[in-house]
C-alpha cells in the first residue's frame, strides 16, 4: 500500500497500470474530461451495466451501487482518468461524497458477521482508484475549498 492510498477517504490512488477485469474482477474505468452530470452517470450506467431501472441521478447512482446484484464479479473497480465534474465543485463533491458512503457501506459489511443464504449472492468489495497525481485535488474538493 502506498502513502497515497489513504488519502480521500478509502479512495485508492494509482496508475492504471495492472488493473485488469478478470473473472472475478471487473475493472471499469470512467473517461478523462468528463463535464456533466448526465455523461458521468451515462458512462458509470454503462460500464457497470446497471439495470434498466436505473434513474440517472444521484440517488439511483447511490442505489445502484450499494445492491450490485446483477455483477457476478466479486470485486468491482471504479478507476478514474481523472476527476469527472472537477468543472462543476458541487457536482463533483456530491459524486465524491456518494462515493465514500458506498466505500463506507461495502467495508461495513465485509466486516459484519451476517451473511446471505441466497446461493446466488455475491459479497462485492468496491475499490474507487483516481490517478495518483490528483489526490490533493480529490482532499480538495471533499473539505469544501472549491466553491
Amino acid at each position: 500500500m502506498n502513502s497515497n492510498e489513504n488519502k480521500g477517504g478509502n479512495f485508492e490512488y494509482r496508475d492504471f497500470g495492472g488493473l485488469e477485469s478478470t473473472e472475478n474482477r471487473l475493472v471499469i474505468k470512467i473517461s478523462s474530461g468528463i463535464n456533466s452530470k448526465s455523461e458521468l452517470l451515462t458512462a458509470l450506467a454503462k460500464a457497470i451495466r446497471f439495470p434498466e431501472y436505473f434513474g440517472e441521478n444521484w440517488d439511483a447512482l447511490e442505489d445502484c451501487l450499494r445492491d450490485l446484484s446483477w455483477i457476478k464479479e466479486r470485486e468491482l473497480i471504479i478507476y478514474h482518468g481523472d476527476l469527472p465534474l472537477w468543472n462543476i465543485p458541487n457536482e463533483c463533491r456530491v459524486y465524491l461524497e456518494i462515493l465514500q458512503c458506498i466505500l463506507d457501506d461495502w467495508n461495513s459489511k465485509a466486516n459484519s458477521v451476517e451473511f446471505s443464504t441466497d446461493a446466488t449472492y455475491v459479497d462485492h468489495e468496491i475499490r474507487v482508484v483516481f490517478p495518483s497525481c490528483i489526490a490533493d485535488v480529490v482532499d480538495n474538493f471533499l473539505e469544501g475549498k472549491y466553491q
